[in-house]
């Protein structure tokens, strides 16, 4: 119970010393904390790493919160590419077609994508290296648009070629058989930057940091992830369905 005690404490005390800030005597109180980390040092640790837990889960719970009010954006938006609509697990990638991260996972997502029934695939394309980037996602958006049948091929040749540029991307469009003048005029359309506006807009409001940002169900994985550690998630995530 001491021991719970101090840790109380010393969390206090590195959380912002509110309970140091209500005591009479400031200094007894900081003698009182020194003599006890003296006397028990591995407490200095289990403070920190208690507090460590506590900053995790609140970003968690922060997180979790920023999902549900952007749920119907994220999971029920009609004019997302998807591959599976019958899956019962949804899986959401945001990505940037010039991004070596999202090229370093693109394997393994259209493994688990085009293998795993359960999964319900929903991409995002988003912008967020430039200009280039925002050309060759409006042509994969233009490619959806006319196309919804032929996007997750497209997606997945442009997401695994080096250098991807817009003359690849268009080269790439033509041999899926569409039509290059009539994807051209698409891909500058205001629809389109409408729809690239909102993956951006949705992706700043998720308070996201960078590409690839993968949702399996409500749990987010920033950043390169393995195909075991997916697979597990698409599991946790029927569980909790059928439960």
């Amino acid at each position: 119970m001491m021991r719970i005690a101090l840790v109380s404490v010393l969390l206090a005390s590195l959380a912002g010393g509110a309970h140091a800030q209500e005591t009479d005597d400031q200094e007894k109180f900081n003698a009182m904390l020194l003599t006890a980390l003296k006397e028990n040092p591995e407490i200095l640790r289990e403070g920190v790493l208690a507090l460590q837990s506590l900053a995790k889960r609140e970003k968690m719970e922060q997180q979790a919160s920023l999902v549900a009010r952007q749920s119907d954006a994220l999971y029920r938006n009609s004019t997302d590419p998807v591959l599976n609509a019958s899956g019962t697990v949804p899986m959401v990638e945001f990505f940037d077609y010039r991004c070596g991260a999202c090229k370093a996972v693109a394997n393994d997502i259209k493994t688990l994508a085009t293998t795993d029934k359960r999964v319900k695939m929903i991409y995002k394309d988003v912008a967020i290296l430039g200009p280039e980037s925002e050309k060759l996602a409006k042509i994969a958006i233009a490619v959806n648009q006319l196309a919804p049948n032929s996007y997750p091929a497209f997606h997945s040749e442009l997401m695994g070629m080096s250098g991807a540029s817009e003359a690849g991307a268009y080269q790439l469009a033509s041999l899926l058989g569409i039509d290059i003048k009539e994807l051209k005029k698409t891909a500058a359309s205001q629809a389109v930057k409408n729809k690239l506006d909102e993956n951006n807009a949705l992706f700043q409001a998720l308070n996201l940091r960078g590409t690839p940002s993968i949702f399996v169900g409500d749990q987010l994985f920033p950043g390169v992830v393995s195909l075991n550690t997916l697979k597990g998630q698409v599991n946790i995530e029927e569980k909790d369905n059928k439960s």
